[in-house]
C-alpha cells in the first residue's frame, strides 16, 4: 500500500516557484517557463516519439540541444553570452551523447535490466531497442545534470 502525497508535491512545487520569482523576478518566470517547456518536450514528444519507434540517441540528441537552446534563450536573453552558451551546450552535447554510446557499448551495458521493461515489450513494442533509450536516458540525465 502506498501513500497519496500529490497535493504535497503540488504544495512543494508552488512554494519553489513562489521562491524563484520573488528572488529571481522575471528571470524567475522565465526560468519557470523553461522548465514547464522541458517537461512538455520530454513527455509529449520524446516518449510518443520513442514509441512509434524513432531512433533514441538522435532524438534525446535533438530535443537535448532544443531544451538547452530555448533555455538559454528564455532566460539568458538574445546576447552573446546566451549565443556562446548554446554554442557550448551544443558541443558538450555531442560530445556527452557520443560518451554515453561509447561506454555504454564499452561495459555492455543494457536496457533489459530497467524496470518494467518486459512489461513494456508484451504490451506491444518489440520493435523498441531498450539498449539505445537506456543509452540515451543516460544522455540526458547527464546533460540536464550538468545545468543544476
Amino acid at each position: 500500500m502506498d501513500h497519496y502525497r500529490l497535493h504535497l508535491e503540488v504544495l512543494l512545487i508552488g512554494f519553489f516557484v513562489v521562491l524563484l520569482i520573488t528572488f529571481s523576478g522575471s528571470t524567475g518566470v522565465r526560468t519557470i517557463i523553461s522548465f514547464v517547456f522541458t517537461l512538455i518536450c520530454i513527455l509529449k514528444v520524446f516518449v510518443p516519439m520513442l514509441l512509434k519507434g524513432y531512433h533514441p540517441i538522435y532524438l534525446a540528441l535533438i530535443i537535448g540541444v532544443v531544451i538547452s537552446t530555448v533555455t538559454l534563450i528564455l532566460v539568458g536573453g538574445f546576447t552573446k553570452k546566451a549565443y556562446s552558451a548554446i554554442f557550448g551546450s551544443i558541443a558538450s552535447s555531442l560530445i556527452t551523447c557520443v560518451l554515453a554510446i561509447f561506454f555504454g557499448n564499452l561495459f555492455n551495458i543494457h536496457g533489459s535490466i530497467l524496470q518494467w521493461s518486459e512489461s513494456l515489450i508484451y504490451s506491444g513494442y518489440q520493435n523498441l531497442n531498450l539498449t539505445l533509450i537506456y543509452q540515451a536516458g543516460i544522455y540526458l540525465f547527464i546533460m540536464f545534470r550538468s545545468y543544476t
